[in-house]
């Protein structure tokens, strides 16, 4: 009976702190938002976690409350994570849902959609006018469908259902690949950290280092697919050193063409089961696609492609290289001609590119998977259409960054990925360069502190 008595009273305990954890969450919450600055309260409540890490590193003895504290810190994130995606739900928005409904509505309309006038009468046909702007005249309807063919498979689901429910049904799809997502990161971090530690107090870390990431549900606000794009990144990730791994290249290429960047990786190190998987489905789904859309929809595509329509003006939204020249040549056109920022463009991919091939050997030394990782923020970096919604693609990095625990102390290395929130926050563009700089400089990193790092390459 006395046994039971003091569980009763450790597990009571617990309880207590861990809500003790969550209410604290909760104020710092409400008086980083009561201050009216973007993303503050993130940042408070990162460096709330901070604190807790350094109290616990000086008093060993408070070890137990501490993690009880962080598991309410964590049950509070991931309510408020639960809370914003349920929200998501309110109201179909124009950006970027509209345009995938009528992708979708003109793929399952048999008609030639990357013709202007076929999306001008789907447009007509769904009564569109009242939801969207002049912008999604000029940026969608009068240039037709943006990607090539076989990407139209991924909106036909949305052409079998009327607005309200497609949009139901697009949404929960997509979080669903978010929530999936998220249990595969943690995974990836713990079975490289600590592959035989089941505790849950051993996975609130990653998840808070996960949910206080900067814009973690920006895409599905924008009904964005790069949630699926993650889940086959991490795929290809856990299959890294199999053929497998071609498969999903393919697959993603699909969704968006930047993981053609990925490619590079397999041919560099001669992974030709892998080229050879990637080719032979790459080719697989070529066929289906002329099967189901005929070929004629390919020959529209090369002669006549939609980036030949797209307005100009888009790419001055995109945190991309190409984006940032487009910007920086409006705001000081004396100095860059608008005919120059694609020789300018061009000429600073070839850099970024050299310098990461080059590096790439010694890379290859730290960890058999930095060679492929650094692939990440380079495609980010150098594929045109980058927007900011496509963070949650460096995940994988900021995990592998803090599992290599370039210093001793933890507090430190929260306090290095501190730095880098603060500037994914508030400018994506920078926090890629700084990422993709990290990755590169990252044996001499080691060197320089003394630290072999312990990043293991088992699978996820």
């Amino acid at each position: 009976m006395n046994m039971q008595v003091q569980a009763f009273k450790i597990n009571t305990t617990s309880l207590l702190w861990t809500a003790a954890g969550f209410i604290a969450a909760y104020a710092v919450h409400f008086i980083a938002k009561a201050a009216g600055v973007p993303n503050f309260d993130r940042i408070a409540i990162f460096c709330l976690c901070g604190c807790l890490f350094y109290y616990a590193s000086v008093n060993q003895k408070s070890e137990t409350i501490i993690n009880n504290v962080m598991i309410g810190v964590a049950v509070f994130l991931s309510a408020s994570f639960l809370y914003n995606l349920a929200y998501s739900y309110l109201a179909i928005p124009e950006w970027d849902f509209l345009c995938f409904y009528l992708f979708g509505k003109t793929g399952i309309s048999h008609n030639d959609f990357y013709d202007p006038a076929v999306f001008h009468q789907q447009f007509e046909a769904l009564q569109l006018q009242a939801r969207t702007s002049n912008d999604f005249m000029e940026e969608i309807v009068k240039v037709g469908f943006w990607y090539p063919p076989p990407s139209m498979f991924l909106f036909l689901i949305l052409g079998v259902f009327d607005l309200q429910t497609g949009y139901y049904i697009w949404q929960t799809l997509i979080i669903l690949f978010l929530a999936v997502d998220i249990i595969l990161l943690i995974r990836f971090y713990m079975t490289r950290v600590n592959p035989d530690a089941k505790q849950i107090k051993n996975y609130v870390l990653p998840l808070l280092l996960v949910l206080v990431f900067p814009d973690l549900t920006a895409s599905i606000y924008y009904s964005q697919t790069i949630s699926l794009f993650l889940f086959l990144l991490l795929l290809l990730i856990y299959y890294i050193n199999s053929w497998k791994a071609g498969i999903f290249i393919a697959l993603l290429v699909v969704i968006k063409p930047l993981a053609v960047f990925f490619g590079l990786y397999f041919l560099i190190y001669k992974k030709w089961k892998a080229v050879a998987a990637a080719a032979v489905t790459g080719i697989s789904i070529v066929l289906v696609t002329v099967l189901v859309f005929g070929l004629q929809h390919f020959m529209n595509y090369f002669t006549s492609p939609p980036t030949n329509r797209i307005p100009d003006f888009i790419y001055l939204e995109y945190s991309s290289l190409f984006g940032v020249l487009k910007r920086l040549q409006q705001q000081i056109p004396a100095y860059i001609n608008p005919g120059n920022v694609k020789i300018i463009y061009y000429s600073l991919s070839a850099v970024v590119m050299g310098i990461t091939l080059l590096s790439l050997r010694k890379l290859s030394r730290v960890s058999a998977l930095l060679p492929f990782l650094v692939f990440i923020p380079l495609a980010l970096l150098i594929y045109p259409a980058t927007l900011f919604h496509y963070n949650i693609l460096l995940l994988p990095v900021i995990l592998f960054l803090f599992a290599q625990q370039l210093f001793s102390s933890t507090v430190l290395n929260l306090s290095l990925l501190l730095v880098l929130y603060l500037v994914g926050m508030y400018n994506f563009f920078f926090f890629n360069v700084m990422l993709w700089g990290i990755l590169i400089g990252w044996p001499f990193l080691l060197k320089q502190f003394k630290n072999t790092g312990h990043f293991k390459t088992v699978p996820v």
